[in-house]
């Protein structure tokens, strides 16, 4: 029960290497803040730092104080992806309406700044503003987040329960410069796999079902800035709806989507959180849960792992290339 409300809220986000200059970017959860950590000294020395010599290797920026931080309406803005990317720091931060529980309040955004200067401001390079692309599917919907069982309003006898809430967990770019966009859902994180429900009094035990969600948002070198998959030339690469299947892709822009990042269980989303892409691969590695493919023959099954898929970023970009 204590942990349930603690996803995303406590410890510390992504981390990125900025190889460069050697120095480590930390987001920090529970703060609200960048942290900014020089590690170019050999491991012995920075194991066997004063306090006043780790003090002189950190520095530490709270959002609230940095210009160009988006307002947050109806909740409070989550930072958590990090990505180092050509001398550009890329923080990945989510509002998550969780005051307001409406759902139109979820919001994403994508924000840019100097790595040299991590305080000197924010330019918001992409806004993710439709979280109610999935509400036609009532398993993969996204929920405004909530601090304990009772907000989500599901019963306390044990079932199979889906309550997911959006949480920009990763970023990457392709060959292209093209963003790849990680959403993980917080539900996974606070239910567990057949676990107790997380309600005073309350012994029985639950299955949680946890979706999150690969976007892609394609990059526009003359004018420097990334669109969103089925806005202006992003184009779509997966509109299926399997015939005699249960789903079919769903889309963010209504039109289709650029990974086909269904499970192997028949629903249409399937992450868990997470991004690897080698440059000069052409692929993108993405954990996922059920990632047997329906071909395999497991069309109607819950498989009840999680795995790996590999999808291509180039040609016949976003189809599946193993897992």
């Amino acid at each position: 029960m204590d942990a349930f409300d603690k996803v995303g809220k406590t410890s510390f986000g992504d981390c990125e290497l900025d190889e460069n200059s050697q120095r480590l970017f930390i987001v920090n959860t529970f703060q609200n803040s960048i942290i900014d950590y020089d590690v170019s000294a050999g491991t012995t020395d920075i194991l066997n730092y004063s306090t006043a010599q780790l003090g002189s290797k950190i520095k530490h920026y709270p959002l609230s104080g940095i210009p160009g931080i988006p307002s947050c309406t109806g909740g409070t803005l989550r930072p958590f992806a990090m990505k180092i990317y050509r001398v550009k720091g890329y923080l990945g931060c989510t509002c998550d309406a969780s005051s307001s529980q409406n759902e139109s309040d979820l919001t994403g955004y994508i924000l840019q700044f100097d790595i040299n200067n991590a305080g000197g401001g924010f330019t918001n390079v992409l806004t993710l503003s439709n979280f109610t692309y999935r509400n036609s599917d009532a398993q993969v919907k996204w929920y405004p987040w909530v601090s304990n069982w009772a907000q989500t309003g599901l019963p306390t006898s044990g079932a199979l329960y889906f309550y997911n809430q959006p949480l920009i967990n990763d970023i990457e770019f392709d060959e292209r410069g093209g963003m790849i966009i990680n959403i993980l859902t917080r539900w996974g994180h606070q239910v567990g796999h057949q676990n107790m429900v997380a309600s005073s009094g309350v012994s029985d035990g639950m299955e949680g079902g946890a979706y999150g969600d690969i976007l892609y948002a394609c990059y526009n070198e003359s004018s420097d800035n990334w669109t969103i998959e089925g806005s202006g030339s992003c184009a779509i690469n997966h509109t299926s709806d399997v015939s005699g299947l249960k789903h079919k892709t769903i889309s963010y822009s209504g039109l289709g989507s650029y990974f086909d990042d269904r499970s192997g269980d028949l629903r249409p989303e399937n992450g868990m959180g997470g991004l690897v892409n080698l440059k000069g691969s052409q692929r993108v590695v993405n954990p996922v849960v059920d990632p047997f493919p329906e071909s395999a023959g497991y069309s109607n099954d819950w498989i009840y792992t999680g795995g790996l898929h590999w999808y291509r970023t180039l040609e016949t970009a976003g189809s599946p290339n193993g897992g």
